[in-house]
């Protein structure tokens, strides 16, 4: 299993390469779609969806991916990837962080790859607790929340009573318009939110158990794209 150094450096390279290859893209969001975005988030509320890259979406970055969104207004949107496994475990994170390991359970569960942008931060989609207040948390709603706080892994490091939830490393991030621009042209699929999916399915069958509820599944996106 590599160490947490090692895999940072590899995927800060993978980011690198991302910008380069979607920097000319970026440059054609010009004030004219800065100053549309506005007009645009009146039409789509996308916070506390899910969003599935479609098959012509071939970005080796978002290939297959399944993403929360998490936040979007006129600002722009950010998301977490949640069905690409990191090769590390939480276990190598508490280690890193000098945790007393009391709750092993957590040591074993994987840590995600959320996306190319802040690849240094960890962000943690979780269920809000009772009674329990983390020093840097986003309340979604009743059933989710992310939080960027180390307090909460050091409470699920040590003790049993936080519930389950979905660690990554990096999240996605669109400029204002961008998100919008992008499923306009079909390179993303919108989602209803089934916290199931996030919490309960495993990662490698989320992606289609999005499309199921939907009425879809990834064969039928596939023939779909090949007839465009």
């Amino acid at each position: 299993m590599p160490t947490i150094e090692n895999l940072l450096k590899k995927l800060a390279e993978e980011a690198r390469k991302f910008a380069e290859r979607n920097e000319l893209e970026e440059s054609n969001f010009d004030k004219k779609n800065h100053n549309s975005a506005d007009k645009e988030f009146k039409q789509l509320h996308l916070t506390n969806t899910f969003i599935a890259a479609m098959p012509q979406l071939d970005e080796p970055t978002f290939a297959g991916t399944l993403i929360y969104i998490y936040q979007h207004n006129s600002q722009g949107a950010a998301g977490l990837i949640i069905n690409k496994k990191l090769d590390i475990n939480l276990g190598s994170v508490f280690e890193r962080m000098n945790f007393q390991e009391r709750n092993p359970k957590f040591s074993e569960q994987s840590i995600y790859f959320g996306g190319p942008v802040k690849l240094e931060h960890g962000f943690i989609l979780h269920k809000p607790y009772k009674n329990k207040r983390w020093e840097s948390t986003l309340k979604i709603n009743e059933n989710i929340a992310v939080t960027t706080s180390k307090d909460i892994l050091n409470e699920a490091c040590e003790h049993n009573n936080v519930g389950k939830m979905l660690v990554a490393l990096g999240q996605a991030t669109w400029m204002p318009g961008q998100l919008e621009y992008e499923i306009q042209n079909n390179f993303w699929l919108t989602l209803p939110i089934n916290y199931d999916i996030i919490f309960e399915t495993p990662s490698e069958l989320r992606y289609d158990a999005a499309l199921e509820q939907f009425g879809f599944n990834s064969y039928q996106l596939v023939g779909n794209a090949a007839r465009a």
